[in-house]
């Protein structure tokens, strides 16, 4: 079978709230690919809460 284009890899994206351990709350986000059944690649992107910047307001989706 040749390599698949990124199109073709079935993926998955979860994003979850998580308490640290001061009590504040830090999200992650998790995107993977999976070939076969399974997870081919993972990527994992950590933040802490912020205020978007006032150009960006419109286009927030809020996290609670």
């Amino acid at each position: 079978m040749g390599r698949l284009r990124p199109s073709q890899v079935p993926v998955m994206r979860r994003t979850v709230k998580r308490l640290t351990d001061d009590g504040q709350p830090s999200y992650t986000v998790s995107i993977m690919a999976f070939l076969d059944g399974k997870v081919a690649h993972k990527t994992q992107y950590f933040g802490d809460p912020f205020e978007p910047v006032p150009s960006r307001v419109q286009r927030v989706a809020r996290i609670s």
